[in-house]
């Protein structure tokens, strides 16, 4: 699955929308970090690597955003010696 970046930040301007995602924790216990990964999952499947997140229900349990494809965000990268 590719890297999907998601915060509550605008997309860069050269980002292209994709469409609306969503996330939702399928367990009775579940956590707003799940449904995170869920929205990232759904945005991954669409060819989106940023999803700009719109809102988590009251619960934490369900996120929406919406998926841009951008020309590449680069992740930064560390390494130990």
């Amino acid at each position: 699955m590719n890297e999907v970046k998601a915060s509550h930040d605008a997309p860069p301007s050269k980002c292209v929308e994709i469409t609306k995602v969503t996330g939702t924790s399928a367990s009775v216990k579940g956590t707003p970090e799940d449904a995170l990964k869920d929205l990232k999952k759904d945005a991954a499947n669409r060819g989106a690597n940023y999803v700009r997140i719109d809102e988590y229900s009251s619960y934490g349990t369900a996120v929406t955003g919406v998926a841009y494809k951008c020309p590449w965000i680069k992740i930064a990268m560390s390494f130990s010696v």
